[in-house]
């Protein structure tokens, strides 16, 4: 009986690091979505930008690469 490897998961394992100050490896799973070819969803990414808060991360959550999931997966309205 294993865990399910999809986004769900993913966020949820995200979520948990962010919520016990583990950042790094936090952003190492939000990561590694890419290479398991999930795209984040608005918990995902919401997870990762509070771990780099938190971790007083600069750098830039989000590649050029994932921009398009980005736009098709979040929307603006998602955070009002």
């Amino acid at each position: 009986m294993g865990i399910n490897r999809d986004v769900i998961s993913y966020s949820a394992l995200i979520s948990a690091c962010e919520k016990g100050s583990q950042w790094p490896t936090a952003l190492e799973l939000f990561h590694s979505m890419k290479f398991a070819s999930l795209a984040p969803n608005k918990y995902s990414f919401s997870a990762a930008i509070i771990s780099c808060q938190k971790g007083e991360v600069l750098e830039p959550i989000v590649s050029a690469s994932w921009q398009m999931s980005l736009v098709s997966t979040v929307s603006l309205h998602d955070f009002s």
